[in-house]
């Protein structure tokens, strides 16, 4: 009862046991995943600032860029027509002698220039004497067009503008939302009086151009817009977001201070926006660079989605793994439950066959004295039949009784109440003792027995009594199972310093598949030609070898007979320093 309710604890324990350790690894798994989605989110959080960060460095880039070339630009247009008021003074020095010169002068300064739409020349009157256009500009102002009632005309003559200045334009036969930036300078006669005007018209699609070149996303765009806010032209798609962002630019343009940059951050339609603005330097014009987060947090969101999709993967291989290991919990409940049955089962078998192998011997051992007794004739003189009858008594009784010691040790060996004592002994001897034993019977059948010892091996260390038992089971064996030839014994070291026995017959052999069958408990290969014996002998074998740290190894074929080696550790021969010392 007390071994049982051991094992009942051992097994509530290992269920206990099992339990935790699947919880456990669920635990750990969340564990990893919640650590992994903290580690994905904090990176997420830096690689986004990051982004942002690099998207404020690009506005800033951008608008230089931008400011610079159009300064640039204004600049080479404007030294084109310094040039041409540089001409209009030579033509009057000359008397209005080169004015061909002049015309031809235009030409080669559109073609030298291709920021110039359009180089134009017009009189004190407002009449345009003068032109020199690529071919979209070329039915813009033709010659002898009156642009008296222009207010880029007006401003400049009346002297309310000064000596040069800009102004937008919108050609009547142009889509509306497009404005043509005219740079004008004032003409002068030699006695000082204005002489007209010279202007050149600058598509401003051509920083729409210049700005694509550097910067070609989809999202981002330029957009120029005068001082009343007013837009020049752009290079968005959605008019919408245009009047936005104008609106943005109208409520900082009187704080802002000219050539200084103002970066915003900016909400339209669920997308951030960085807008970079500011006012040029020699123009009354504001550039703005517009960049929409879908261009720069693109790599960002990327990354982003990759993550999700590795916690996700992770996630699901963590959620699987759950379910296995909770399903592992519950397969190995049951097979402990199933095993701890079973043991239980085997242990009440064993201490059964135990008691009852104890029981059977006392009674057999005084079957067998009395046998003895009685074929001596200590009862009195018995007749030929009745001594043959005791004689069979007798050796039924011994036989019976080498049964029941089989079972028996194998009930304390299944049971864990086999005890060993273990000595130093000659194993050589062993050996020979355990054959000249087994001679008679072998000599019955006509078998020899050969035998290959070395002449002064190693002691050995064990239990002699289980030792000879061994292999008195394997002579046994050999003998019952061989009709006709030879049984060798042999006995050596083999090259890894192990004592090896092995015991090789010519008997009837078995098949490969049949090793197992004779290794198993009450086995029997051969149990129809020779159905003596419980099939305990090959298992005790077994047993006895392992209680050693040894192993045992089976080699047979049907008709050529079975050689059985069993190993042992290589410490069974070598004695501690010590011993060694003492002898």
């Amino acid at each position: 009862m007390g071994t049982n309710v051991s094992h009942i604890i051992t097994h509530k324990d290992r269920q206990e046991a099992t339990s935790l350790r699947a919880w456990g690894m669920m635990a750990f798994s969340a564990a990893i995943l919640m650590f992994f989605c903290i580690t994905v989110g904090y990176q997420g959080f830096r690689a986004r600032q990051a982004a942002e960060a690099m998207g404020r460095e690009q506005a800033t880039r951008l608008i230089q860029s931008v400011v610079s070339h159009v300064e640039l630009t204004f600049l080479a247009v404007d030294m084109t027509l310094r040039r041409a008021t540089e001409r209009h003074y030579f033509n009057e020095l000359f008397g209005n002698q080169l004015l061909s010169d002049i015309e031809n002068n235009f030409v080669n300064w559109v073609k030298e220039t291709p920021q110039i739409y359009g180089l134009y020349l017009a009189d004190t009157n407002g009449k345009i004497v003068l032109e020199a256009t690529r071919t979209q500009g070329k039915d813009l102002f033709p010659v002898g067009v009156d642009v008296r009632k222009e207010d880029f005309f007006k401003s400049m003559v009346d002297g309310a503008r000064g000596e040069k200045d800009v102004f937008l334009y919108q050609p009547p036969a142009t889509d509306k939302s497009k404005s043509l930036i005219l740079l004008v300078r004032v003409l002068y006669r030699m006695n000082g009086e204005v002489g007209g005007i010279v202007f050149a018209a600058i598509d401003p699609d051509y920083f729409i151009q210049f700005f694509r070149s550097i910067e070609p996303s989809h999202w981002n765009y330029l957009s120029i817009v005068s001082p009343r806010a007013e837009l020049v032209v752009s290079g968005s798609a959605d008019e919408e977001e245009d009047v936005y962002m104008i609106d943005q630019v109208r409520r900082r343009m009187n704080a802002a201070k000219p050539g200084i940059m103002q970066l915003l951050t900016e909400q339209y339609n669920g997308n951030e926006k960085l807008l970079a603005m500011r006012e040029l330097r020699t123009t009354p014009l504001w550039v703005n660079v517009v960049l929409d987060e879908r261009d720069y947090l693109r790599q960002w969101r990327n990354d982003r989605r990759k993550d999700i999709g590795f916690l996700a993967m992770f996630a699901i291989f963590g959620a699987v793994l759950s379910y296995f290991a909770w399903t592992m919990v519950s397969q190995i409940r049951r097979v402990e439950e199933s095993e701890a049955n079973a043991l239980m089962a085997s242990q009440a078998k064993s201490d059964f066959l135990a008691n009852m192998s104890h029981e059977l011997r006392t009674p057999l051992n005084a079957i067998i004295g009395f046998s003895e007794m009685m074929d001596a004739g200590y009862f009195g003189k018995l007749s030929p039949k009745q001594k043959e009858r005791v004689h069979d008594i007798h050796l039924c009784g011994n036989h019976l009784l080498q049964l029941i010691n089989d079972i028996l040790e194998f009930s304390k060996t299944e049971a864990g109440k086999m005890e060993i004592t273990e000595t130093w002994f000659d194993l050589g001897r062993n050996i020979q003792e355990c054959v000249r034993m087994i001679e008679p019977r072998a000599r019955g059948k006509g078998l020899d027995i050969q035998l290959d010892l070395p002449e002064s091996g190693p002691d050995f260390y064990g239990d002699s009594r289980k030792i000879r038992q061994l292999l008195l089971n394997l002579l046994t064996n050999a003998v019952k199972f061989t009709d006709q030839g030879h049984i060798r014994v042999r006995y050596h070291v083999n090259s890894r310093h192990e004592p090896v026995i092995t015991v090789e017959d010519s008997g009837i052999g078995m098949s490969e598949d049949d090793i197992p069958v004779a290794l198993s408990v009450f086995g029997q290969v051969h149990r129809t030609t020779h159905p003596e014996g419980t099939g305990l002998g090959l298992p005790l074998c077994r047993m006895f070898t392992e209680i050693h740290g040894g192993d045992l190894a089976i080699q047979s074929q049907p008709g050529i007979g079975t050689a059985v080696s069993v190993s042992f550790p290589a410490f069974r021969i070598e004695k501690p320093e010590k011993e060694v010392a003492a002898k």
